[in-house]
């Protein structure tokens, strides 16, 4: 995203709106492969992370898990 975009809380707002049809329409859990760099971002939605971290195409990633309260 450029910078003349960022910090308008876009990608939180496509966050809460993802996982709101996720659960609607298929299931109550969520399993992301998430950049490690943006841990805190997806804990902030409740994403727990269950994995070490792993390269991928040269940026560390981390699986994360989403579960329905």
């Amino acid at each position: 995203m450029t910078k003349a975009y960022r910090d308008r809380g876009y990608g939180k707002e496509l966050m809460e709106e993802a996982i709101k049809y996720t659960v609607n329409h298929f299931k109550d859990s969520i399993k992301i492969q998430a950049q490690q760099h943006l841990k805190a971002f997806y804990q902030a939605f409740g994403f727990k992370q269950v994995s070490t971290a792993y390269l991928d195409d040269r940026i560390w990633h981390i699986y994360m898990i989403w579960e329905q309260k």
